[in-house]
């Protein structure tokens, strides 16, 4: 072969090589993999008492770099429409799941699941063996028990209003409110499921303590409207409403839970297993913080970078 013809064969075959890393180099560009994405299911996801919790997610959501979809849902009327809400999850390709589980029947569905990705739970008391981001009802208890005391003193009656009566973590709350309380003369006057107006109007006592969301607005209307003078309100809660109620002080003091922290750990646990962590998520435990009326702003709490202006 001339001397001419070889120059040209190869600057043909440079040319090529050249040619073949432009298309490999244009593919690869064109196929970067897409974010893990992580399904979170709470029940009616549209409510603003998950607010804290979205800043939670999205926030480890950033660090651990994966994408976070709120399911979104109504209110759950059994534990079929929020299993029902899991599995479309699952099979619109979700690569992990933060669940709120409505009731202990949601759990053990859940259990007989396997759904080959990432599970983790909210504030769940099942009995199963599960894992979950949950809440310390021993310390919340103590903790509160010992607020109502600071400022409502001793020897007093006191009701309670919870939608959760039968569940393990409100069992453990009032059993360590009952330790605390009932030495310093306090006397149960009654324990009930439904916030209903006419029967705390008609039940009065001296310490009124709402275990939930209904509970506490419920309450706090009667309060703000004047309707049970001499009652002091107590509130275990998570939502900006009840923050807002205890900056009215239709609330004198709240158990807050962290539902920020919540979700920023649910969040970055299930993140490491989707990014190849080969073992099972973490259970953590977030306490409740107790706060009065001058906590709400203090630095320390920094309730002010969770939505609450």
């Amino acid at each position: 072969m001339k001397k001419n013809q070889k120059t040209f064969v190869i600057i043909i075959l440079l040319l090529a090589a050249f040619a073949i890393l432009c298309i490999v180099m244009m593919v690869r560009s064109r196929s970067v993999p897409e974010k893990k994405e992580i399904a979170v299911i709470v029940e009616d996801s549209e409510n603003d008492i998950w607010s804290m919790l979205k800043e939670g997610t999205q926030e480890a959501a950033k660090e651990k770099n994966v994408d976070i979809r709120f399911v979104t849902t109504g209110t759950f009327e059994n534990a079929a429409d929020e299993i029902d809400a899991v599995d479309d999850a699952v099979r619109d390709g979700c690569d992990g799941l933060l669940i709120y589980p409505v009731n202990e029947r949601v759990v053990q569905q859940l259990k007989k699941r396997n759904y080959h990705i990432p599970v983790l739970l909210m504030i769940t008391d099942s009995c199963y063996d599960v894992r979950s981001i949950n809440c310390d009802p021993v310390d919340t208890g103590r903790n509160l028990a010992q607020m109502i005391i600071d400022n409502s003193g001793s020897n007093r009656t006191i009701g309670i209003i919870t939608d959760r009566r039968y569940s393990r973590i409100a069992r453990q709350v009032k059993a360590e409110i009952d330790k605390v309380l009932k030495p310093e003369g306090y006397r149960e006057s009654f324990i009930v499921n439904k916030a209903d107006e006419d029967y705390i109007r008609n039940h009065r006592t001296d310490v009124l303590l709402c275990l939930d969301e209904e509970a506490i607005t419920t309450a706090s209307s009667l309060v703000s409207e004047n309707k049970i003078p001499g009652t002091i309100v107590y509130g275990c809660g998570f939502s900006p409403k009840d923050i807002y109620q205890l900056d009215m002080e239709n609330i004198k003091g709240l158990a807050y839970l962290d539902i920020f922290k919540v979700g920023y750990y649910g969040v970055s646990e299930i993140a490491d297993r989707v990014h190849g962590n080969l073992s099972q998520p973490r259970s953590r435990t977030v306490k409740n913080r107790i706060l009065g009326k001058d906590d709400i702003f203090n630095e320390k709490n920094m309730l002010y970078t969770f939505g609450y202006k």
